[in-house]
């Protein structure tokens, strides 16, 4: 067998072969011949082509880091196992090279795989140029490989973990959004250059959120914002997630990580595209990277039927069950607030039911309850509009609290209260009778003192009542 006579190739640190190309030559001109013009077109309907011509190619030499890399004992030990050594995975590497060649190309460069004879797989860059006194028929090429297995594999398990990061950041249950802060981290650079206080800092991030580039968004982050796809949501970010609450929390967000900690959470709300609100809980991480500030993810659960939850368990810890009204525990809560808040003016409605027990013992316990509920009804039509306060103190006891209402007031809202009575017996078998007293709070008086008033104008107006109606007796009324 022919031997490349060269001390550089012996001593060569990096595996050199010497190859004879003259046979594939001789088949590609063999095809041109048969009036083959596409080259590329006839390898991919002819794949065994492909390997024909790698196996034709005649090993005439190889230097030790060739034998060494192959684990062969020689160049015949090669020559004899070319179709372990150069099998299917070949074809797209070899092709290219079949390409060269029949353009004439005298040097030519690319990946390949090759496997030792010992059945490893090697990731191999191969390069190769056809020595001056042959390019005629390419009888002696020199080919340099390098073994870039370690590169390809790292290359590999880098498009394993983004594929594994890809399928987890589209298949997890939580919504996700993924952001280029790239616009935003050059203006907080600039302002921080400046020495810009929190409000400006606050203010710069607000401007530069048109700025923002979308990256990436899952699949249930679709669904929770109710659009088809990214671009969709794009196209809608003013009118899904810039609105007033969720930007102002989304820049406030970003300013304290700017200034602090790489993570931020808190609940927000937005209004979808069917007008529906979705409450979420917002998770804020900034990616760890130099420059920092590159990339930000932000996960939203939503928690609207948590909110919905709250706020029934809310009402009924206000609210009393039967009437509909506040309950006495958030009046007296209300009471506290109005001392600390301490308005103007304050007056207030006192009311009781009359003669309740004999109907609940005539009637029974649920037509006296009817007549409890048409009150609260009563109450709420009264206050429709207006920022007062309706609230069943206990049994058949009743109160109105009206801030920022005048006596002069207080009297419109007492005539009118009593035509809204008189107006409701029209409708009903069994009368609503009630006794009604009213105060309005002097200057320097207490709450208390105003409350305690009106309970007594209350009772007088019922000793009123039972004067009048002398058939019902005040203690059987309880």
């Amino acid at each position: 067998m022919e031997r490349f006579d060269s001390v550089i190739f012996a001593l060569a640190p990096i595996p050199m072969w010497l190859e004879d190309f003259s046979p594939v030559l001789a088949r590609l001109d063999q095809l041109r011949a048969q009036g083959v013009t596409d080259l590329a077109r006839y390898l991919t309907a002819h794949p065994h082509e492909v390997l024909n011509c790698a196996r034709a190619v005649k090993v005439l030499d190889v230097n030790p880091k060739t034998l060494q890399l192959l684990s062969a004992q020689n160049v015949d030990d090669i020559q004899n196992n070319l179709t372990q050594i150069f099998r299917e995975d070949i074809i797209p590497w070899h092709t290219a090279q079949l390409l060269a060649i029949w353009q004439r190309k005298l040097e030519f460069i690319g990946d390949t795989i090759n496997y030792t004879l010992r059945g490893e797989c090697l990731n191999l860059q191969v390069r190769g140029f056809v020595l001056p006194e042959h390019q005629h028929d390419f009888s002696k090429v020199v080919i340099t490989t390098e073994d870039i297995s370690e590169y390809k594999n790292m290359l590999r398990l880098e498009a394993k973990n983004r594929e594994l990061a890809e399928t987890l950041f589209q298949s997890s249950p939580a919504a996700l959004l993924l952001y280029d802060l790239n616009a935003i981290r050059q203006c907080l650079e600039q302002l921080d250059l400046e020495h810009v206080s929190s409000a400006e800092c606050y203010a710069q991030i607000s401007a530069c959120l048109d700025r923002l580039d979308l990256i990436k968004a899952n699949q249930a982050a679709l669904d929770l914002m109710q659009v088809t796809d990214i671009d969709h949501l794009k196209h809608n970010l003013d009118a899904i997630f810039w609105q007033d609450a969720l930007k102002q929390f989304f820049c406030q967000s970003l300013a304290a990580l700017w200034h602090s900690s790489q993570q931020q959470q808190g609940e927000s709300h937005f209004i979808r595209l069917d007008g529906s609100t979705c409450h979420v809980y917002m998770q804020f991480n900034i990616f760890p990277s130099e420059p920092k500030w590159q990339l930000l993810q932000i996960a939203l659960t939503d928690i609207s039927a948590q909110k919905q939850a709250e706020y029934i368990l809310e009402h009924l810890s206000q609210h009393d069950s039967l009437t509909g009204v506040y309950n006495r525990g958030h009046y007296m809560q209300e009471i506290q607030r109005l001392e600390q808040q301490a308005p103007k003016h304050l007056s207030c409605i006192y009311l009781d039911l009359n003669h309740l027990k004999p109907i609940n013992d005539q009637y029974g316990h649920a037509i006296g309850d009817q007549l409890l509920q048409r009150v609260g009804q009563l109450l709420q039509r009264f206050i429709a509009g207006y920022p007062y306060f309706a609230a069943r103190l206990g049994g058949d006891e009743f109160m109105i609290l009206m801030p920022e209402v005048n006596q002069a007031q207080l009297a419109q809202h007492l005539a009118q209260l009593t035509q809204l009575l008189q107006h409701e017996q029209q409708h009903h078998e069994h009368a609503l009778n009630v006794s009604l007293g009213a105060a309005t709070q002097y200057p320097d008086e207490s709450i208390h003192s105003m409350l305690q008033r009106a309970d007594q104008n209350m009772y007088l107006h019922k000793q009123q009542y039972y004067q009048q109606n002398p058939s019902y007796e005040r203690r059987k009324n309880g």
